[in-house]
Protein backbone atom coordinates (compact mmCIF):
# COMPACT_ATOMS: atom_id res chain seq x y z
CA UNK A 1 0.00 0.00 0.00
CA UNK A 2 1.43 2.85 -1.50
CA UNK A 3 2.47 5.99 2.07
CA UNK A 4 1.58 2.91 4.19
CA UNK A 5 3.68 4.33 6.78
CA UNK A 6 2.47 8.16 6.66
CA UNK A 7 -0.77 6.30 7.03
CA UNK A 8 -0.54 4.55 9.82
CA UNK A 9 1.09 7.71 11.71
CA UNK A 10 -1.27 9.85 11.17
CA UNK A 11 -4.23 6.97 12.68
CA UNK A 12 -2.27 6.74 15.70
CA UNK A 13 -2.16 10.49 15.50
CA UNK A 14 -6.21 10.88 15.24
CA UNK A 15 -6.19 8.23 18.01
CA UNK A 16 -5.16 10.81 20.55
CA UNK A 17 -7.84 12.68 19.93
CA UNK A 18 -10.52 10.59 21.03
CA UNK A 19 -12.43 11.41 24.06
CA UNK A 20 -13.77 9.08 26.69
CA UNK A 21 -16.87 8.90 24.89
CA UNK A 22 -15.15 7.32 21.90
CA UNK A 23 -15.94 10.81 19.76
CA UNK A 24 -12.87 12.71 17.92
CA UNK A 25 -13.23 16.90 18.85
CA UNK A 26 -13.32 19.41 15.64
CA UNK A 27 -9.71 21.00 17.01
CA UNK A 28 -7.68 20.45 19.99
CA UNK A 29 -7.73 17.93 22.41
CA UNK A 30 -10.03 17.80 25.24
CA UNK A 31 -12.57 19.87 23.22
CA UNK A 32 -16.05 18.41 23.09
CA UNK A 33 -16.77 15.29 20.56
CA UNK A 34 -18.14 16.48 17.32
CA UNK A 35 -20.83 14.12 15.27
CA UNK A 36 -19.37 15.06 11.94
CA UNK A 37 -16.11 15.06 13.19
CA UNK A 38 -16.21 11.34 14.43
CA UNK A 39 -17.93 10.32 11.29
CA UNK A 40 -15.25 12.06 9.28
CA UNK A 41 -12.17 9.55 11.23
CA UNK A 42 -14.81 6.78 11.32
CA UNK A 43 -14.75 6.99 7.33
CA UNK A 44 -11.27 7.53 7.20
CA UNK A 45 -10.34 4.37 9.42
CA UNK A 46 -12.38 2.29 7.63
CA UNK A 47 -11.42 3.19 4.12
CA UNK A 48 -7.51 2.71 5.56
CA UNK A 49 -8.75 -0.99 6.48
CA UNK A 50 -5.96 -2.84 6.60
CA UNK A 51 -4.89 -0.93 9.54
CA UNK A 52 -8.26 -1.24 11.40
CA UNK A 53 -7.16 -4.37 12.93
CA UNK A 54 -4.64 -2.77 15.33
CA UNK A 55 -7.38 -0.26 16.61
CA UNK A 56 -10.81 -1.99 16.71
CA UNK A 57 -11.73 -0.92 19.83
CA UNK A 58 -10.98 2.80 18.98
CA UNK A 59 -13.12 2.09 15.62
CA UNK A 60 -16.25 0.69 17.80
CA UNK A 61 -16.22 3.01 20.65
CA UNK A 62 -16.65 5.76 17.46
CA UNK A 63 -19.31 3.41 15.99
CA UNK A 64 -21.10 3.86 19.49
CA UNK A 65 -20.43 7.44 19.83
CA UNK A 66 -22.54 7.94 16.44
CA UNK A 67 -25.39 5.63 17.68
CA UNK A 68 -25.86 7.57 20.80
CA UNK A 69 -25.46 10.93 19.18
CA UNK A 70 -28.28 10.09 17.04
CA UNK A 71 -30.90 12.29 17.69
CA UNK A 72 -34.03 10.62 18.58
CA UNK A 73 -37.82 11.11 19.13
CA UNK A 74 -38.75 11.55 22.97
CA UNK A 75 -39.42 7.82 24.54
CA UNK A 76 -38.04 6.26 21.17
CA UNK A 77 -34.41 5.60 23.04
CA UNK A 78 -35.15 2.30 23.68
CA UNK A 79 -36.45 1.01 20.60
CA UNK A 80 -34.47 2.94 18.20
CA UNK A 81 -37.26 3.86 15.97
CA UNK A 82 -38.69 6.76 14.66
CA UNK A 83 -42.35 7.53 14.35
CA UNK A 84 -44.16 8.49 10.83
CA UNK A 85 -43.16 12.14 11.99
CA UNK A 86 -42.04 14.07 9.06
CA UNK A 87 -39.75 17.46 9.19
CA UNK A 88 -38.14 16.45 12.71
CA UNK A 89 -34.50 16.37 13.67
CA UNK A 90 -35.51 12.54 14.75
CA UNK A 91 -33.64 10.13 12.97
CA UNK A 92 -30.37 12.86 11.78
CA UNK A 93 -26.99 13.95 13.84
CA UNK A 94 -25.93 17.15 15.09
CA UNK A 95 -22.67 18.76 14.49
CA UNK A 96 -21.65 18.35 18.45
CA UNK A 97 -24.45 16.93 20.29
CA UNK A 98 -27.69 18.57 20.77
CA UNK A 99 -31.26 18.26 18.94
CA UNK A 100 -30.77 20.21 15.85
CA UNK A 101 -29.83 18.08 12.64
CA UNK A 102 -27.13 19.01 10.46
CA UNK A 103 -27.28 17.70 6.87
CA UNK A 104 -23.55 17.38 6.98
CA UNK A 105 -23.57 15.47 9.75
CA UNK A 106 -26.06 13.41 8.84
CA UNK A 107 -24.85 11.95 5.47
CA UNK A 108 -21.93 11.55 6.54
CA UNK A 109 -22.24 9.26 9.64
CA UNK A 110 -24.88 7.23 7.17
CA UNK A 111 -21.55 6.49 5.03
CA UNK A 112 -18.88 5.98 7.98
CA UNK A 113 -21.42 3.95 9.78
CA UNK A 114 -22.13 1.62 6.28
CA UNK A 115 -18.44 1.29 5.76
CA UNK A 116 -18.16 0.27 9.50
CA UNK A 117 -20.37 -2.81 9.04
CA UNK A 118 -17.77 -4.84 7.50
CA UNK A 119 -15.61 -4.27 10.87
CA UNK A 120 -18.54 -5.79 12.73
CA UNK A 121 -20.65 -7.77 10.92
CA UNK A 122 -20.28 -10.77 13.47
CA UNK A 123 -21.22 -8.44 16.46
CA UNK A 124 -24.71 -9.41 17.57
CA UNK A 125 -24.94 -6.68 19.52
CA UNK A 126 -23.36 -3.48 17.37
CA UNK A 127 -24.20 -4.96 14.24
CA UNK A 128 -27.82 -4.52 14.66
CA UNK A 129 -28.02 -1.14 16.09
CA UNK A 130 -25.78 0.44 13.13
CA UNK A 131 -28.10 -0.99 10.94
CA UNK A 132 -31.03 0.79 12.55
CA UNK A 133 -29.28 3.82 12.90
CA UNK A 134 -28.46 3.97 9.08
CA UNK A 135 -31.88 3.39 8.36
CA UNK A 136 -32.94 6.36 10.51
CA UNK A 137 -29.97 8.40 9.17
CA UNK A 138 -31.84 7.95 5.18
CA UNK A 139 -35.16 8.47 6.59
CA UNK A 140 -33.88 12.00 7.69
CA UNK A 141 -32.25 12.90 4.77
CA UNK A 142 -34.58 11.55 2.36
CA UNK A 143 -37.54 13.42 5.01
CA UNK A 144 -35.69 16.68 4.23
CA UNK A 145 -34.21 16.72 1.18
CA UNK A 146 -35.84 19.86 -0.89
CA UNK A 147 -38.27 20.07 -4.21
CA UNK A 148 -35.33 21.36 -5.97
CA UNK A 149 -33.01 18.11 -4.60
CA UNK A 150 -30.99 19.89 -2.60
CA UNK A 151 -30.54 19.96 0.77
CA UNK A 152 -30.21 23.11 3.53
CA UNK A 153 -27.38 22.95 6.46
CA UNK A 154 -29.93 22.34 9.50
CA UNK A 155 -33.28 21.79 7.62
CA UNK A 156 -35.01 22.42 10.82
CA UNK A 157 -33.72 25.93 11.47
CA UNK A 158 -36.10 27.05 8.66
CA UNK A 159 -35.01 29.94 6.09
CA UNK A 160 -31.42 30.25 5.94
CA UNK A 161 -31.34 26.64 7.13
CA UNK A 162 -33.82 25.01 5.20
CA UNK A 163 -32.03 26.89 1.40
CA UNK A 164 -30.52 24.27 -0.22
CA UNK A 165 -27.08 24.43 -0.32
CA UNK A 166 -24.26 22.86 -2.36
CA UNK A 167 -22.10 21.95 0.52
CA UNK A 168 -24.86 20.01 2.04
CA UNK A 169 -25.83 18.25 -1.01
CA UNK A 170 -22.76 16.78 -1.13
CA UNK A 171 -22.24 15.46 2.30
CA UNK A 172 -26.06 14.47 1.80
CA UNK A 173 -24.57 12.47 -1.19
CA UNK A 174 -22.14 10.53 1.46
CA UNK A 175 -24.75 8.53 2.55
CA UNK A 176 -26.85 7.19 -0.10
CA UNK A 177 -23.06 6.56 -2.59
CA UNK A 178 -21.68 4.86 0.80
CA UNK A 179 -25.13 2.48 0.35
CA UNK A 180 -24.78 2.01 -3.39
CA UNK A 181 -26.92 4.45 -4.39
CA UNK A 182 -26.43 5.57 -8.10
CA UNK A 183 -28.05 8.18 -10.80
CA UNK A 184 -29.53 4.96 -12.19
CA UNK A 185 -31.17 3.26 -8.92
CA UNK A 186 -31.89 6.08 -6.48
CA UNK A 187 -34.37 9.16 -7.36
CA UNK A 188 -32.99 10.96 -4.43
CA UNK A 189 -29.56 10.87 -5.90
CA UNK A 190 -30.97 11.66 -9.35
CA UNK A 191 -32.64 14.75 -8.11
CA UNK A 192 -29.54 15.82 -5.95
CA UNK A 193 -27.22 15.45 -9.23
CA UNK A 194 -30.27 17.44 -11.17
CA UNK A 195 -29.81 20.40 -8.13
CA UNK A 196 -25.68 20.47 -8.32
CA UNK A 197 -26.12 20.63 -12.64
CA UNK A 198 -28.41 23.65 -12.21
CA UNK A 199 -26.12 25.53 -9.89
CA UNK A 200 -22.60 24.53 -10.94
CA UNK A 201 -20.75 27.79 -11.97
CA UNK A 202 -20.22 28.58 -15.63
CA UNK A 203 -16.58 27.66 -15.78
CA UNK A 204 -17.37 24.10 -14.38
CA UNK A 205 -16.64 24.31 -10.60
CA UNK A 206 -18.74 24.44 -7.84
CA UNK A 207 -19.21 27.12 -4.55
CA UNK A 208 -20.40 26.17 -1.27
CA UNK A 209 -23.19 27.86 -2.70
CA UNK A 210 -24.79 29.01 -5.63
CA UNK A 211 -23.21 32.24 -6.77
CA UNK A 212 -19.93 31.74 -5.11
CA UNK A 213 -17.09 31.73 -6.98
CA UNK A 214 -14.47 30.12 -4.83
CA UNK A 215 -14.46 26.45 -5.93
CA UNK A 216 -16.04 23.73 -3.84
CA UNK A 217 -13.95 20.31 -4.98
CA UNK A 218 -16.63 17.75 -5.53
CA UNK A 219 -15.53 14.07 -6.64
CA UNK A 220 -16.91 13.35 -10.15
CA UNK A 221 -17.10 9.65 -9.72
CA UNK A 222 -20.28 10.60 -6.96
CA UNK A 223 -22.22 11.81 -9.75
CA UNK A 224 -21.63 9.78 -12.63
CA UNK A 225 -25.03 8.65 -14.19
Amino acid sequence: MPFRSQISKAIGILLTYQNQDGGIPATKRGDPSGCWTTADCLEAFMNSARFVDHCIISVRKMAEFLIDTQIMLEGAQNTGSLSAESNSDAGGWPLIRGKRASTMATGHAVGALQLALVAFRRDNVLEPKIRKAIENGVQWLEENQNKDGGWGSEPSAGTDGKESRIVATYYALYGFWYRGGDYQNSKVVRDAVGFLEKVRNQDGSWGFSKGWKETFLIPVGRLQH
